[in-house]
């Protein structure tokens, strides 16, 4: 398998610049290409944000008995009272 020599690379790069059709054609090319890739990522990057805030919260809850992230206090009591019930039921 031949490699491509710098010229020919700098030839197809002035070709596609030059020409605007050719140029739109590249670029709707590398958006089809990449978009998918760039949201599967920002799905990951966001279902592991989730995963570690529940986790410091769940910590919170069962070392220290508080819940550090937004939540009412009604919730907040509910979760301490099934925690607690929860420890009961381990003795």
């Amino acid at each position: 398998m031949a490699a491509i020599s710098g010229a020919a690379v700098a030839k197809i790069a002035a070709t596609v610049l030059t020409d605007k059709k050719l140029r739109k054609g590249v670029g709707w090319l590398l958006v089809a290409v990449l978009s998918p890739l760039i949201l599967v990522i920002v799905m990951l990057c966001t279902l592991l944000s989730a995963t570690s805030q529940h986790n410091t919260t769940a910590a919170d809850l069962c070392f220290y008995r508080t819940i550090t992230a937004g939540i009412s206090r009604k919730c907040s009591l509910l979760l301490l009272s099934w925690t607690a019930k929860w420890q009961g039921s381990m003795l």
